[in-house]
């Protein structure tokens, strides 16, 4: 009896151990997919007028910049937009979303965290957050503007460093699209992960960050089907915004929680238009 107890307390001491020395793989498996593309290769066919540039960090770290210039098709926007993209992924896993911004006339930019895709490094919370300065600072100086004409968006946990700017930044409009409130709030919603919270030394807290926004505009969008970041955190990050700008709610009922963007790409143009990124349509 006391073998097995002795032996139970172990298994359960070993799963502890390993959880909390790996977590940093856990919030950003992109790294480990980046490890796995660099032996089979990337197969992800690009614009070929997207560029790439790497830029460095404060701490000396190399990060891989993209930039993809809007579409001369259509009627360009003043603003640029900059993405953020999940942890899930590099770079060319989110081209979608560039080529969204491409398609409506807004040229835009989007970087690998360090450890991701070309960037250089091992990612950790501090770590990107520096990552996303040198990232805004290498934008502004591109495109020798305020901040003032950027719109950010973010997606999962990229919204979680899109709002960080956005609270540092007086940026025009910052976009959530299935964001959580914070890495602590995640783990206290999930059974398995819950017993480390006191271990947890990730905190990403974009509830904070969106209470401090000022003037940015906000627009949220995310599923009701989510089951990787409910749709409750999206309600929470609605009711603590209390800044001046306009707030929008865009609310997906069919897609998960990869899927949100996809589904609501038409009403996100809608968005943009309701806050004067893109020109309005004509009747």
């Amino acid at each position: 009896m006391y073998s097995l107890l002795f032996h139970a307390i172990c298994c359960y001491l070993f799963v502890c151990i390993f959880l909390i020395a790996t977590q940093h793989l856990q919030i950003f498996p992109g790294f480990l997919r980046t490890q796995l593309r660099k032996i089979t290769g990337s197969k992800t066919r690009l614009p070929s007028e997207l560029t790439s540039t790497m830029i460095t960090t404060e701490d000396n770290q190399s990060l891989d910049v993209w930039h993809l210039p809007a579409t001369t098709d259509v009627q360009p926007s003043d603003y640029i937009a900059v993405i953020f993209h999940g942890n899930a992924g590099s770079l060319e896993d989110f081209i979608l979303l560039q080529l969204w911004c491409q398609e409506r006339g807004l040229k835009s930019y989007s970087f690998d965290y360090r450890g991701f895709g070309k960037s250089s490094g091992f990612p950790t919370e501090q770590g990107v957050y520096k990552d996303s300065e040198a990232f805004i600072n290498h934008v502004l100086e591109e495109e020798d503007c305020e901040s003032s004409s950027l719109v950010l968006i973010g997606f999962s946990l990229g919204g979680a460093i899109a709002a960080r700017v956005a609270a540092k930044h007086d940026v025009h409009t910052l976009v959530l699209i299935s964001t959580f409130t914070s890495i602590d709030e995640i783990l206290r919603r999930t059974p398995l992960f819950s017993f480390l919270r006191f271990a947890n030394m990730t905190t990403l807290p974009t509830e904070n960050y969106v209470r401090q926004l000022t003037s940015c505009n906000l627009i949220l969008v995310h599923s009701k089907r989510d089951k990787t970041v409910p749709y409750a955190h999206l309600q929470k990050l609605s009711n603590t915004y209390c800044g001046t700008g306009t707030l929008q709610v865009l609310t997906e009922l069919e897609a998960g929680h990869n899927g949100t963007f996809y589904m609501q790409r038409y009403n996100l143009a809608s968005a943009f238009r309701a806050v004067a990124i893109l020109p309005a349509l004509e009747d």
